[in-house]
Protein backbone atom coordinates (compact mmCIF):
# COMPACT_ATOMS: atom_id res chain seq x y z
CA UNK A 1 0.00 0.00 0.00
CA UNK A 2 2.91 2.38 0.56
CA UNK A 3 3.56 2.35 -3.20
CA UNK A 4 0.07 3.80 -3.76
CA UNK A 5 0.69 6.81 -1.52
CA UNK A 6 -0.03 10.00 -3.42
CA UNK A 7 -1.55 8.26 -6.44
CA UNK A 8 -5.04 9.06 -7.73
CA UNK A 9 -6.08 5.41 -7.68
CA UNK A 10 -9.58 6.05 -8.99
CA UNK A 11 -8.36 8.04 -11.99
CA UNK A 12 -5.76 5.41 -12.82
CA UNK A 13 -8.11 2.45 -12.38
CA UNK A 14 -11.19 3.73 -14.21
CA UNK A 15 -9.86 3.57 -17.82
CA UNK A 16 -8.59 0.02 -17.20
CA UNK A 17 -12.07 -1.33 -16.36
CA UNK A 18 -14.34 -2.76 -19.03
CA UNK A 19 -17.05 -1.62 -19.20
CA UNK A 20 -15.77 1.71 -18.01
CA UNK A 21 -17.74 2.96 -14.99
CA UNK A 22 -19.15 6.44 -14.75
CA UNK A 23 -17.31 6.80 -11.45
CA UNK A 24 -15.75 4.96 -8.54
CA UNK A 25 -16.38 5.32 -4.82
CA UNK A 26 -14.07 4.04 -2.12
CA UNK A 27 -15.03 2.80 1.33
CA UNK A 28 -13.03 1.52 4.29
CA UNK A 29 -13.40 -2.27 4.56
CA UNK A 30 -14.55 -2.15 8.19
CA UNK A 31 -17.24 0.39 7.26
CA UNK A 32 -18.36 -1.85 4.40
CA UNK A 33 -18.53 -4.80 6.79
CA UNK A 34 -20.62 -2.75 9.22
CA UNK A 35 -23.10 -1.66 6.55
CA UNK A 36 -23.41 -5.21 5.26
CA UNK A 37 -23.94 -6.70 8.71
CA UNK A 38 -26.56 -4.10 9.56
CA UNK A 39 -28.37 -4.71 6.28
CA UNK A 40 -28.30 -8.48 6.78
CA UNK A 41 -29.31 -9.05 10.38
CA UNK A 42 -29.36 -5.79 12.32
CA UNK A 43 -31.71 -3.51 10.42
CA UNK A 44 -33.37 -2.49 13.68
CA UNK A 45 -30.15 -1.40 15.35
CA UNK A 46 -29.97 2.30 16.16
CA UNK A 47 -26.27 2.45 16.90
CA UNK A 48 -24.12 -0.40 15.65
CA UNK A 49 -20.37 -0.74 16.09
CA UNK A 50 -18.36 -3.15 13.95
CA UNK A 51 -14.94 -4.44 14.98
CA UNK A 52 -12.80 -6.51 12.63
CA UNK A 53 -9.94 -8.53 14.06
CA UNK A 54 -7.53 -9.85 11.49
CA UNK A 55 -4.03 -8.67 10.64
CA UNK A 56 -4.90 -5.55 12.61
CA UNK A 57 -8.00 -3.96 14.11
CA UNK A 58 -10.66 -2.25 12.02
CA UNK A 59 -13.76 -0.44 13.23
CA UNK A 60 -16.84 1.44 12.14
CA UNK A 61 -19.55 3.27 14.07
CA UNK A 62 -23.03 3.48 12.53
CA UNK A 63 -25.80 5.76 13.78
CA UNK A 64 -29.02 4.53 12.10
CA UNK A 65 -26.95 3.32 9.17
CA UNK A 66 -24.86 6.49 8.84
CA UNK A 67 -21.09 6.12 9.19
CA UNK A 68 -19.87 8.34 12.03
CA UNK A 69 -16.22 9.42 11.90
CA UNK A 70 -16.06 13.04 13.09
CA UNK A 71 -17.88 13.05 16.42
CA UNK A 72 -16.72 13.27 20.07
CA UNK A 73 -18.63 10.05 20.78
CA UNK A 74 -16.25 8.00 18.61
CA UNK A 75 -12.44 7.65 18.41
CA UNK A 76 -10.59 9.85 15.92
CA UNK A 77 -11.86 9.05 12.41
CA UNK A 78 -13.96 6.29 14.00
CA UNK A 79 -10.79 4.16 14.19
CA UNK A 80 -10.07 2.16 17.31
CA UNK A 81 -6.62 1.29 15.91
CA UNK A 82 -5.65 4.90 16.69
CA UNK A 83 -6.34 4.33 20.40
CA UNK A 84 -3.48 3.67 22.80
CA UNK A 85 -2.83 1.42 25.79
CA UNK A 86 -0.18 2.62 28.24
CA UNK A 87 1.06 5.09 25.66
CA UNK A 88 1.41 2.53 22.86
CA UNK A 89 -0.89 1.81 19.90
CA UNK A 90 -3.70 -0.61 20.73
CA UNK A 91 -2.49 -2.94 17.96
CA UNK A 92 0.79 -3.39 19.86
CA UNK A 93 -1.27 -5.30 22.44
CA UNK A 94 -4.26 -6.84 20.67
CA UNK A 95 -3.25 -7.67 17.09
CA UNK A 96 -2.29 -11.22 16.05
CA UNK A 97 1.19 -9.87 15.32
CA UNK A 98 1.54 -8.64 18.90
CA UNK A 99 0.12 -11.80 20.48
CA UNK A 100 2.28 -14.21 18.50
CA UNK A 101 5.39 -12.10 19.18
CA UNK A 102 4.58 -12.11 22.89
CA UNK A 103 4.26 -15.89 22.87
CA UNK A 104 7.67 -16.24 21.20
CA UNK A 105 9.23 -13.83 23.68
CA UNK A 106 7.89 -15.83 26.64
CA UNK A 107 8.54 -19.33 25.35
CA UNK A 108 11.29 -18.99 22.76
CA UNK A 109 9.10 -20.89 20.30
CA UNK A 110 7.97 -19.25 17.05
CA UNK A 111 4.30 -19.53 16.19
CA UNK A 112 2.81 -19.17 12.73
CA UNK A 113 -0.05 -16.75 13.18
CA UNK A 114 -3.10 -16.56 15.35
CA UNK A 115 -4.64 -19.79 14.08
CA UNK A 116 -1.73 -21.77 15.50
CA UNK A 117 -1.71 -19.72 18.70
CA UNK A 118 -5.39 -20.37 19.37
CA UNK A 119 -4.89 -24.06 18.64
CA UNK A 120 -2.05 -24.14 21.18
CA UNK A 121 -4.25 -22.37 23.75
CA UNK A 122 -6.36 -25.51 24.20
CA UNK A 123 -3.57 -27.07 26.27
CA UNK A 124 -0.92 -24.34 26.57
CA UNK A 125 -1.58 -21.97 29.48
CA UNK A 126 0.91 -19.40 28.16
CA UNK A 127 -0.89 -19.12 24.85
CA UNK A 128 -4.25 -18.97 26.61
CA UNK A 129 -3.07 -16.30 29.06
CA UNK A 130 -1.72 -14.12 26.24
CA UNK A 131 -4.97 -14.29 24.28
CA UNK A 132 -7.10 -13.74 27.38
CA UNK A 133 -5.07 -10.72 28.48
CA UNK A 134 -5.11 -9.13 25.02
CA UNK A 135 -8.85 -9.54 24.50
CA UNK A 136 -9.68 -8.28 27.98
CA UNK A 137 -7.56 -5.22 27.18
CA UNK A 138 -9.54 -4.76 23.98
CA UNK A 139 -12.77 -4.87 25.98
CA UNK A 140 -11.43 -2.35 28.49
CA UNK A 141 -10.36 -0.04 25.65
CA UNK A 142 -13.59 -0.26 23.68
CA UNK A 143 -15.92 0.07 26.65
CA UNK A 144 -15.83 3.87 27.21
CA UNK A 145 -16.43 4.50 23.51
CA UNK A 146 -19.32 2.05 23.33
CA UNK A 147 -20.83 3.77 26.36
CA UNK A 148 -20.31 7.25 24.90
CA UNK A 149 -21.78 6.21 21.55
CA UNK A 150 -24.70 4.48 23.31
CA UNK A 151 -24.17 1.45 21.10
CA UNK A 152 -26.84 -1.24 21.22
CA UNK A 153 -25.11 -3.78 18.96
CA UNK A 154 -21.48 -4.75 18.39
CA UNK A 155 -20.64 -7.01 15.45
CA UNK A 156 -17.28 -8.77 15.25
CA UNK A 157 -15.70 -10.03 12.06
CA UNK A 158 -12.30 -11.07 10.72
CA UNK A 159 -10.19 -14.19 10.98
CA UNK A 160 -9.98 -14.12 14.76
CA UNK A 161 -13.70 -14.78 15.10
CA UNK A 162 -13.06 -18.46 14.33
CA UNK A 163 -11.75 -18.64 17.91
CA UNK A 164 -14.76 -16.84 19.41
CA UNK A 165 -15.34 -19.43 22.20
CA UNK A 166 -11.83 -18.54 23.41
CA UNK A 167 -11.81 -14.78 22.83
CA UNK A 168 -15.45 -13.92 23.57
CA UNK A 169 -15.43 -14.39 27.38
CA UNK A 170 -12.38 -12.19 28.17
CA UNK A 171 -13.61 -9.55 25.73
CA UNK A 172 -17.01 -9.50 27.42
CA UNK A 173 -15.32 -9.37 30.84
CA UNK A 174 -13.32 -6.32 29.80
CA UNK A 175 -16.44 -4.56 28.55
CA UNK A 176 -18.53 -5.19 31.65
CA UNK A 177 -15.66 -4.48 34.06
CA UNK A 178 -15.64 -0.92 32.76
CA UNK A 179 -19.42 -0.50 32.73
CA UNK A 180 -21.82 -3.23 33.93
CA UNK A 181 -24.52 -1.70 31.72
CA UNK A 182 -22.63 -3.00 28.69
CA UNK A 183 -23.78 -6.49 29.64
CA UNK A 184 -27.00 -5.53 27.83
CA UNK A 185 -25.16 -5.07 24.54
CA UNK A 186 -25.97 -7.43 21.72
CA UNK A 187 -22.67 -9.05 20.69
CA UNK A 188 -22.75 -10.73 17.30
CA UNK A 189 -20.12 -12.67 15.37
CA UNK A 190 -20.03 -12.93 11.58
CA UNK A 191 -17.80 -15.55 9.99
CA UNK A 192 -18.73 -14.37 6.48
CA UNK A 193 -17.02 -11.00 6.79
CA UNK A 194 -15.92 -10.74 3.16
CA UNK A 195 -19.47 -11.35 1.93
CA UNK A 196 -20.79 -8.76 4.38
CA UNK A 197 -18.21 -6.22 3.21
CA UNK A 198 -19.19 -6.74 -0.43
CA UNK A 199 -22.84 -6.30 0.48
CA UNK A 200 -22.02 -3.18 2.48
CA UNK A 201 -20.07 -1.73 -0.44
CA UNK A 202 -23.11 -2.28 -2.65
CA UNK A 203 -25.37 -0.60 -0.07
CA UNK A 204 -22.95 2.35 0.07
CA UNK A 205 -22.79 2.66 -3.73
CA UNK A 206 -26.56 2.45 -4.13
CA UNK A 207 -27.09 5.43 -1.84
CA UNK A 208 -25.49 7.68 -4.46
CA UNK A 209 -26.70 5.78 -7.51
Amino acid sequence: FASLDGLAVGELLTPRLNPRPAGLRFLNDASAFALGARHTVHTGSGRLVAITLGTGIGSAFLDRGRIVEDDPRVPPEGRVDLLTVDGRPLEDTVSPRAMTARYTDRTGRPVDGLRELTALAVADTTARDIITSALRTLGDTLAPWLTAFEADTVVFGGSITAAWPLIGPPLHAGLTHHDPRLARLTLSVRDDGEDQALLGAAVFAARRA
